[in-house]
């Protein structure tokens, strides 16, 4: 019975230092929000202060045209397959 009991005594404390590592973790997580949302404050004090009260607004991006992003890597990918394809061939030639 004693035995038991030790080992659930220590699968606890195991438990106990996963959820501290979690913790650490979490609190360094919370630190560099908490700084990284304290920056966008500041820069869009700045902006406030350069073009009043328009600079808080987030610039406006237009979107990008996905259909041509799609069409362009499609185009180079079948590009370099068709380069691949020819030294491969270029090369079984000089071997020959």
């Amino acid at each position: 019975m004693e035995t038991k009991k030790k080992k659930k005594i220590q699968t606890s404390d195991k438990k106990l230092e996963s959820k501290q590592e979690i913790s650490d973790q979490d609190l360094e997580l919370e630190k560099l929000a908490r700084d990284q949302l304290l920056k966008e404050a500041k820069r869009g004090a700045v902006r406030a202060q350069t073009m009043g009260s328009q600079g808080w607004l987030k610039p406006k991006i237009p979107p990008p045209n996905k259909q041509f992003l799609q069409r362009t890597l499609a185009s180079s990918v079948i590009t370099k397959k068709e380069s691949v394809k020819s030294l491969t061939k270029d090369s079984s030639k000089c071997k020959s």
